[in-house]
């Protein structure tokens, strides 16, 4: 018989913006060993190259890298948190366990989620993602020297929960691994854990 304790959650991690999925395994490398004995990762790569902001002629974006997106929310390939449009061309994930930076779509069917730097998309093609309260179980992690995605940003996508919790660090935009944020990141993936473990406890018994 398996030991339904032992068993680990299985996250799902999607990147940031100018990301891509080996470039977000090796940057939360550290987080990755203290979660260990919870979670096992699976990371996915953007639907949508980004090209070097030199090369895309876009006005402001010189000197940023290339990596992957989820969406551009113009049609010369341009995405910022803070940009309203009318405009999206990309991937809509409704399924998400794990959202790094830049990434906010509906999450109803997630068992959890984990927003680091989370905001509320300014597109208006997802307004409709925000017309009624998130159920899912949330972990909102805000950087308050986050010059990105501003505090305030995240702390106003994380009213959008019924079942919400911010963890609010000193630094910027990037996944912490620090005694402000990882206690309270394994204290709600055990709680997780537990249920999973007993839920499948009971499966074997009937």
């Amino acid at each position: 018989m398996s030991n339904p304790a032992g068993r680990k959650l299985r996250i799902l991690c999607l990147h940031g913006y100018r990301q891509d999925a080996e470039t977000f395994r090796r940057r939360i490398g550290a987080l990755r060993k203290k979660l260990n004995s919870l979670a096992e990762f699976e990371f996915v790569e953007g639907s949508l190259e980004v090209v070097a902001g030199d090369e895309s002629g876009i006005p402001g974006e010189e000197g940023r890298a290339p990596g992957r997106g989820w969406w551009f929310s113009r049609e010369d390939g341009f995405f910022r948190a803070t940009h309203h449009s009318d405009y999206q061309r990309g991937f809509e994930v409704r399924n998400i366990v794990f959202i790094n930076s830049g990434l906010q779509i509906c999450v109803t069917y997630a068992r959890f989620v984990v927003l680091v730097s989370g905001f509320k998309s300014r597109c208006s093609l997802h307004a409709a993602f925000y017309e009624h309260v998130i159920p899912t179980p949330s972990l909102h992690v805000c950087g308050l020297a986050d010059q990105i995605v501003d505090v305030s940003m995240s702390e106003d996508f994380a009213a959008c929960f019924s079942d919400a919790i911010i963890v609010r660090h000193s630094g910027g935009h990037f996944v912490p691994c620090t005694p402000e944020v990882t206690p309270p990141l394994i204290e709600f993936l055990a709680r997780f854990k537990r249920a999973v473990a007993e839920h499948a406890q009971k499966n074997e018994q009937t």
